[in-house]
């Protein structure tokens, strides 16, 4: 494919978002969509398709998006197309901005406002499944389902603690009376 149609596909696809609403924003701009393709944008593309695939841009395109229209991110500033693609990190000029919205670098996480995070951990929450806890057996309850022969054989068995051989003698007195004779 050709520079000029694989810029046709990526400007198409940035106009699907024509006219929706940047969430989050007091004044409510408008996502920025172009009438026509421009010498800027063709160029913009050129650069970013010497890098990357059409495939990532256009996700990127889709990443981007996700961050912008919704009020549980903090990204409230909308770019032109050629911004998008050619717009450089302040501190690090060699890094290009698109590069945090390509599928293998986006985590929608990293993006959230207080306010969401907040939101997900609740709904993480609420949607855990509540284990049921097995009723944990106590050693009485445990010795009193034994049977005459068991409680005899656990009182010489040097396994059996202190504590539960004196509950055996408590709760069987006939092993207790039978060992005395």
């Amino acid at each position: 494919m050709s520079i000029a149609q694989d810029a046709q596909i990526i400007l198409d696809k940035w106009n699907t978002y024509k006219g929706c609403k940047v969430n989050g924003d007091k004044k409510m701009k408008t996502f920025k969509a172009h009438k026509e393709m421009k010498y800027d944008i063709e160029t913009a593309v050129r650069k970013r398709r010497r890098e990357l695939s059409l495939e990532d841009i256009l996700a990127a395109i889709d990443n981007y998006t996700t961050i912008l229209l919704s009020r549980d991110y903090f990204w409230t500033y909308p770019w032109t197309l050629p911004q998008f693609l050619s717009r450089t990190v302040k501190e690090h000029r060699e890094e290009i901005q698109i590069y945090k919205f390509i599928p293998n670098n986006f985590h929608t996480s990293d993006w959230l406002t207080h306010a969401a995070k907040v939101r997900n951990v609740q709904k993480i929450r609420r949607q855990e499944p509540v284990i049921p806890l097995e009723p944990v057996e106590t050693p009485s309850q445990r010795i009193s389902k034994m049977t005459t022969e068991e409680a005899f054989a656990a009182l010489s068995d040097p396994n059996v603690s202190p504590f539960e051989q004196m509950l055996i003698r408590k709760l069987k007195p006939e092993v207790h009376n039978q060992r005395a004779t």
